[in-house]
């Protein structure tokens, strides 16, 4: 998926705890869902 731009997170992520990890991953999922969307919408066209 070479189109994808990367999204990055905070590392190192094995230290952290469960909650921790979460928190990451809601600081990134309306980025992770934008380029999955727009991604479907380029191929639909």
């Amino acid at each position: 998926m070479a189109q994808y731009q990367p999204i990055l997170v905070e590392h190192p992520i094995q230290p952290k705890t469960e909650d921790e990890v979460r928190a990451l991953a809601d600081q990134v999922i309306d980025q992770i869902i934008g380029k999955l969307l727009k991604h479907k919408e380029l191929q639909a066209a």
